[in-house]
């Protein structure tokens, strides 16, 4: 739980409303990206088994990055980079859908209680948040020139649009001339529904949690089963932050593909395709 590692000052009253400030180009406290860092890497190594159970089935949108890449280059010998690979889901889904793909993939993630052994792939342990802020050199760790990079369900948890843009750099450096980066972009908050849900857990996160004054605009803390205590930092993206994204990517790597999809409303995700 929370409080098994937080330091109980600057604790912000329940009774606060919830604001997110709009500082998209604020820069973000380091102890509160620290603090919200280690408060989902906490959340994932408690709920590995629960968020496992909930997670089995590919995501629609999935369809349509993996044609995309089936149709040029990234063919049966390619080397593939998963960062934030959860239980590898989406390597099981090519192997389901590319039967005949030999697959190489490094798939990266700081929760090894989440990941499971599929044919083809190296898991390696790496807090990329944690690396980001520090300013470490990602690919050192992760190597060069993958033919295609992706990062699904992952963008959502990084603090911080700086941190979120140092994400797509290191993304891209890891790509080889020709390959493609697919990334998803969550945006739960258009949803009402979704939005007061994660309105009211943030409220009650924020009368337990020290250090998170600096919320930036779209930042929330979501609850998990109904659970007391138990919290994760999300990020809803809006147009505004996947054009920037879009935007700084420019020169480095051309946008091939754009759409949304995944969720109950066919549209809870919003897909990024790049070619290096």
């Amino acid at each position: 739980m929370i409080t098994a590692f937080f330091i109980d000052s600057h604790v912000q009253s329940a009774k606060r409303p919830y604001t997110a400030v709009n500082c998209y180009n604020a820069h973000m406290n380091r102890n509160t990206i620290d603090t919200l860092n280690r408060l989902n890497a906490s959340f994932y190594r408690e709920n590995s088994e629960s968020f496992d159970r909930t997670r089995q089935t590919a995501w629609p949108g999935w369809e349509r990055v993996v044609e995309q890449l089936v149709c040029d280059d990234v063919d049966d010998q390619s080397r593939i980079l998963d960062v934030a690979c959860g239980n590898m889901r989406f390597e099981k889904y090519l192997l389901e859908v590319v039967p005949d793909i030999e697959l190489h993939a490094v798939c990266v993630d700081s929760c090894g209680e989440l990941a499971v052994p599929v044919h083809g792939c190296e898991f390696l342990s790496c807090d990329i948040v944690h690396e980001l802020m520090s300013g470490g050199t990602l690919i050192e760790s992760w190597g060069l020139g993958y033919d295609a990079v992706v990062s699904f369900g992952f963008f959502h948890h990084v603090p911080s649009a700086n941190l979120r843009i140092r994400l797509l750099d290191a993304l891209v450096d890891a790509t080889a001339p020709d390959g493609f980066i697919a990334i998803s972009l969550w945006r739960f908050a258009e949803d009402s529904k979704m939005r007061e849900k994660a309105e009211r857990a943030t409220v009650e996160a924020l009368a337990a949690l020290p250090l998170v004054d600096e919320l930036e605009e779209g930042d929330y803390l979501l609850g998990w089963n109904d659970v007391s205590g138990t919290y994760r930092y999300c990020h809803s993206f809006n147009d505004s932050e996947i054009e920037h994204l879009v935007e700084h990517a420019k020169g480095r790597a051309r946008l091939v593909d754009r759409f949304r999809a995944d969720g109950r409303s066919g549209d809870s995700n919003e897909y990024l395709v790049f070619r290096r």
